[in-house]
């Protein structure tokens, strides 16, 4: 290395757990004391996905979107599979909520918190306060005409596991929409292996996943295509 210079250094980081890492760049120097460089990476995001190219999905939508066969009122109840990867290193729990669209739309709750804090950023002479808006999760929705198997279930590190959605026609006509919701969170065998407590990713961390559900049921009819 000339002197006076400069040599980038890359440092590469692959994203395949959340958490926070903290490690040290060592560098020798001929004929002078050893340097250290301390580094530390924060990683969020969700290592659980719902993998591509699984029949009976569509995914055009924000979302992807399971489609039910239009079927007859108050008939039997029929089930369709899906599958989601845990991408990531580590085991991670992930408990699945169901919330119907006509709960969603007939809330009478406030969607939001909204409190007023001081503002500490840079601009806080001229704003001394800032509004906050948290987003309040609504109550999940009982007796909904859909279900998912298993609802709660560890997903191993570097695994698939599959879920059935089952639709009952047995709540009249019409069409049905609803919003399952996960939000992966480490297992306890995880949380008790940790070295450091601090350096646990924080709950809600890990992101959402989703998968929006949709039917419709229709009146029966006798239809004659023949008479003697």
């Amino acid at each position: 290395m000339p002197a006076n210079s400069d040599v980038p250094i890359t440092v590469t980081i692959f994203n395949n757990v959340c958490g926070k890492f903290d490690d040290i760049i060592s560098a020798s120097i001929k004929g002078l004391p050893g340097i250290e460089f301390p580094c530390r990476i924060s990683i969020s995001g969700s290592p659980v996905v719902i993998p591509p190219n699984q029949v009976g999905l569509n995914y055009n939508t924000m979302n992807p979107t399971m489609q039910m066969p239009t079927t007859v009122a108050n008939t039997s109840a029929f089930s369709k599979v899906f599958k989601i990867k845990n991408t990531g290193i580590r085991a991670l729990d992930v408990d699945w909520r169901m919330f119907d669209q006509k709960d969603l739309e007939n809330s009478e709750e406030d969607p939001f918190r909204v409190s007023i804090e001081k503002n500490q950023s840079f601009d806080k002479k001229k704003f001394p306060f800032k509004f906050n808006f948290t987003a309040l999760e609504p109550a999940e929705t009982k007796n909904s005409a859909f279900e998912i198997s298993p609802k709660t279930v560890t997903v191993a590190c570097r695994s698939e596991q599959v879920f059935k959605v089952s639709f009952s026609p047995s709540q009249g006509l019409g069409n049905f929409k609803s919003i399952l919701l996960a939000t992966p969170a480490l297992g306890a065998e995880e949380i008790e292996i940790a070295k450091d407590p601090s350096d646990l990713p924080k709950p809600g961390s890990l992101g959402t996943i989703s998968l929006n559900l949709t039917a419709e049921t229709i009146q029966p009819y006798l239809k004659i295509d023949k008479t003697v």
